[in-house]
């Protein structure tokens, strides 16, 4: 689902064509967002009691007919401990320096989640895949 934030294409293509590339060596974070982030607009973060960003793990890399595709091994789970709702339109994929890496618009957002509900994103629920 996540799309590339235009800096970390820039970033992948000059490596692949020889230039410096810099790797993401401490993992992603999943950051949910109230609006639609773009390739060079961040979204903007949900704020509240239990919308703290969240470690991804991934599985491994696999080859495809069209490229290769690696998808989430741990369940996601943001508790909404507010008293008013939350709207949650996107989401995106933050390294720990912080530079945002991928971005995504949820299919069949906005979704609304209530005080004391939460909002799950399942293991194998999120994937990234080229092209």
């Amino acid at each position: 689902m996540p799309a590339i934030d235009q800096g970390t294409a820039e970033m992948l293509l000059t490596g692949l064509t020889g230039g410096s590339f810099v790797a993401t060596l401490t993992g992603l974070k999943a950051h949910l967002t109230i609006n639609a982030p773009t390739a060079t607009v961040n979204g903007n973060a949900l704020a509240g009691s239990g919308s703290s960003p969240i470690a991804v793990t991934w599985g491994s890399a696999t080859g495809t007919s069209s490229g290769g595709v690696i998808t989430n091994t741990n369940t996601m789970t943001w508790a909404n401990g507010g008293a008013s709702n939350w709207t949650i339109v996107g989401i995106e994929l933050w390294d720990y320096t912080p530079t945002r890496k991928l971005f995504g618009i949820w299919n069949g957002q906005p979704y609304t989640v209530g005080p004391s509900s939460q909002f799950v994103v399942a293991a194998a629920a999120l994937s990234i895949s080229f092209p």
